[in-house]
């Protein structure tokens, strides 16, 4: 398997161009539990596991924004997503754990 170069970005710039772009996709690796108790705006819960069966889900024309709990998961879900034909796929710095940090808007 060829490893594909992933671009990551900062959860603040993230968040601005997550404001500016509507149509970026956010998804969120963590299990449904962890997504249930908190997640970025807008995200939609997409566990790592069942990411290669609901890949279909997503529009592989617009950008997507991968986030998980500290990034782990992110970048293999982006792979994922790239070997898929996505173009524009990037992941958030230092997870959900880093977006809170920084005191960004979460949703419950």
């Amino acid at each position: 398997m060829q490893r594909i170069e992933i671009q990551e970005i900062d959860p603040e710039e993230a968040w601005r161009e997550m404001q500016a772009r509507p149509e970026i996709q956010v998804v969120d690796m963590r299990d449904p539990e962890s997504y249930r108790t908190y997640h970025v705006p807008g995200a939609r819960s997409i566990p790592l596991a069942g990411l290669p069966r609901r890949v279909g889900e997503l529009d592989s024309s617009r950008p997507v924004y991968v986030i998980c709990m500290k990034g782990k998961r992110s970048l293999e879900g982006a792979q994922i997503l790239s070997e898929e034909g996505f173009a524009e796929v990037f992941t958030i710095a230092r997870g959900t754990e880093g977006w809170k940090d920084m005191g960004l808007p979460l949703e419950s």
